[in-house]
């Protein structure tokens, strides 16, 4: 939240620092028509995960609706989120969890991809981060000796990179 690509509906919405993503989120009491919004533009045509974080707590809600669209025209059914427990660290940001809302968004040659979060919930909504990772080949170079070997994780970014008998000092990976 406050960073370019994030807008709000309605009026009254709060904020508070010193917690959450990068120190601050932003809030609204559920049971409303307002929303928080995430837009992503100039993204390269691919398949992204989408994934969001927020700062747990009693008050929030157990039904936090999340909807992720290309077109302004939203993926099936709201995704919701129960907000009073910490997001699952299906994904992370230095120490921060993030929550995997979608594991397949395709965007297309407009490059454009948003995420909404509405507060029509049964608590407070807690919009604090949204973060997009595209999917797909990523090239790893690593120079070959020390007994290096590379296997690639199927559809996605990850690899198992397994190095031995590395000289002492610092090593690289590019």
């Amino acid at each position: 939240d406050g960073d370019p690509g994030f807008s709000l509906t309605g009026f009254y919405w709060g904020t508070t620092t010193g917690f959450g993503y990068l120190s601050d989120f932003t809030y609204k009491a559920g049971n409303g028509t307002d929303e928080a919004n995430w837009s992503f533009v100039g993204l390269s045509p691919g398949l992204y995960e989408v994934s969001a974080t927020w700062s747990s707590g009693s008050n929030r809600a157990t039904n936090a609706p999340y909807s992720v669209s290309t077109d302004g025209t939203s993926f099936g059914s709201p995704i919701l989120v129960d907000q009073q427990v910490d997001p699952r660290a299906d994904r992370s940001e230095g120490d921060v969890p993030f929550q995997l809302l979608s594991s397949s968004v395709e965007v297309d040659s407009r490059g454009l991809l948003s995420v909404s979060l509405g507060n029509n919930a049964n608590g407070y909504i807690i919009a604090d981060a949204v973060r997009v990772r595209r999917l797909g080949a990523t090239v790893v170079a690593v120079e070959s000796g020390y007994g290096t070997s590379i296997s690639e994780g199927v559809g996605s970014d990850s690899y198992d990179l397994s190095l031995s008998s590395l000289p002492t000092g610092q090593v690289e990976i590019e």
